[in-house]
């Protein structure tokens, strides 16, 4: 399958041994899927860029391309260097809405399917914001392609068109993704700091914990007591 994404060809035969079988990316669940993701693109508003190694070339570059992709469209950005993504790792980001992979072409595509959040690869998220990439079956899994310079690279533009989520159902417009004079408002702090004025308050709100509350005057005071003694396999105050 990952033949058929980088080479543009309608219809594929493959030879299992015993017989030949055909495959086409149109038809292929694989494309249903990437359709479905690039619409969770658009409609997320976080996003987490997740540096699989280091020891990738050029993933600096690619990631100040993200940044710069993100930023345009006026989305929150996280950054992660997690070494192996595991669903563990981040189901800890419950504020991320969509998580971008940068890992070798090797393991580009992950199934998401046991993770919390979906992940996708940098090229989905210039297909999904890039107005001047045309839509197609082929997928970049090397994202140094779609870097200046690269077979597949294109010029970034903003799109102008009102939009119509096709999992939600609400209309996305230009005026969603641009800075407002009132949300992009910079209160001047001491000792010469800038600070956001914007706080998004409403995902801790939806949380079950936010931190530990002080509740001063709420709590009794109680002097300090002796607490257990020995070894977490035999404390002196539990009988085996």
């Amino acid at each position: 399958m990952t033949l058929s994404m980088s080479i543009p060809v309608n219809l594929w035969h493959w030879f299992d041994g015993s017989k030949f079988n055909e495959y086409s990316i149109l038809s292929s669940t694989w494309l249903k899927r990437r359709n479905f993701l690039v619409e969770k693109i658009k409609d997320a508003d976080v996003f987490g860029i997740v540096i699989a190694s280091l020891n990738i070339k050029d993933y600096l570059k690619i990631t100040e391309m993200l940044k710069q992709i993100l930023k345009k469209m006026n989305k929150k950005i996280y950054l992660f260097n997690v070494g192996k993504i595991t669903p563990t790792k981040l189901a800890n980001f419950q504020e991320v809405d969509i998580f971008v992979a940068v890992t070798c072409p090797e393991s580009s595509l992950i199934d998401s399917r046991d993770y919390f959040k979906p992940i996708v690869t940098p090229f989905e998220v210039d297909l999904a914001f890039n107005a001047g990439r045309a839509y197609s079956a082929y997928h970049a899994i090397d994202f140094k392609q779609i870097l200046p310079g690269g077979s597949k690279y294109e010029e970034f533009q903003v799109s102008t068109d009102t939009d119509v989520s096709l999992t939600s159902g609400k209309l996305r417009t230009l005026e969603d993704n641009c800075l407002t004079n009132e949300n992009s408002a910079l209160t001047p702090k001491s000792l010469g700091v800038m600070a956001n004025t914007q706080i998004d308050t409403n995902f801790l709100q939806s949380r079950s914990w936010s931190g530990l509350e002080q509740k001063l005057g709420e709590s009794s005071v109680s002097l300090a007591v002796d607490g257990r003694t020995g070894i977490p396999t035999n404390y002196t105050n539990e009988q085996l």
